[in-house]
Order: structure tokens, then C-alpha cells, then sequence
């Protein structure tokens, strides 16, 4: 995956970190397992998760995967 540094959405943006992180809950992907895959802490991945649902305004994990479904085209655009 090769996002840019900063992925434009409605406004907003996602850092290509946020959009990785994003792409990987669309794929099915737990926090710990994204932790592992990107050699960071699950803590870390909630960080991530919580900066993308304070920017947009989201409420919780259904509203954040409302989201990146909603976004998943311009996310595939980015995927290798």
C-alpha cells in the first residue's frame, strides 16, 4: 500500500498511516492484528482509529466502518 501523506476525503484528510489503518479494517483485520502487520502497538492502531472518528465526527466502530465503506473506492485507488 502506498498512500499519499495526506489522502483528501469530504473536506478532511486522512494521513496515509489513518487510510492504512482504515483499508486494513475494511479487510476484516482486529486492531492487534493490524499491530502486528504494521509492527506497531494495538494501542497505537486505536490512536489511529480514534484521530479518524474526532476529525470526521464519527461515533464509534460501526460509524468508522460506515465510513471507510463509504470511502473504500478512493482507498482502492491507492492500494498495490
Amino acid at each position: 500500500m502506498l498512500f499519499p501523506a495526506r489522502l483528501s476525503l469530504n473536506g478532511h484528510y486522512l494521513t496515509a498511516r489513518e487510510a492504512e489503518i482504515l483499508w486494513l479494517c475494511l479487510q476484516g483485520l482486529t486492531s492487534p492484528a493490524i499491530a502486528e502487520k504494521l509492527s506497531v502497538s494495538p494501542k497505537t492502531v486505536e490512536r489511529h482509529k480514534e484521530n479518524i472518528r474526532t476529525r470526521f465526527g464519527l461515533y464509534g466502530y460501526h460509524a468508522l466502518m460506515q465510513f471507510a465503506q463509504e470511502y473504500r473506492e478512493e482507498l482502492e485507488k491507492w492500494v498495490e
